[in-house]
């Protein structure tokens, strides 16, 4: 009975050994996301709503959703409306589209422009 025990008690230590190095052996990631080169450009800007997805706008709201649409739009690391800051969902951005909230909040500077901000390469 002792000798079954130790048996056993060993093939469940191998097995977890063996199941935990299977399991973080691999770490890879196809999708995740990176901030390309290049400078971005910006063609227009037009609403998410696809009833009217194929009208381009000239001002927008607080808090409205809107759709940069250009090139090298992964090259964008922040993203201001007039002074404020947007919050960038890199779930929502790919080399052609940027989708982002105008924040909120007041601005205090009104410039009436986006500012791209592009990360310095070293």
């Amino acid at each position: 009975m002792m000798k079954l025990m130790k048996y056993i008690k060993g093939l469940v230590i191998v097995g977890a050994v063996l199941s935990g190095v299977m399991m973080t052996s691999c770490e890879d990631e196809p999708d995740k996301y990176e901030i390309a080169d290049g400078l971005p450009t910006v063609n227009y800007i037009r609403m998410t709503d696809p009833e009217v997805a194929d009208s381009l706008i000239t001002g927008a709201y607080m808090s409205n959703t809107i759709c940069l649409v250009g090139e090298n739009l992964r090259s964008v690391y922040e993203l201001y409306f007039n002074d404020q800051k947007a919050i960038l969902n890199t779930s929502l951005i790919t080399d052609n589209t940027l989708i982002v909230d105008i924040p909120s909040t007041i601005p205090s500077v009104v410039t009436n422009k986006i500012y791209l901000i592009m990360r310095i390469s070293s």
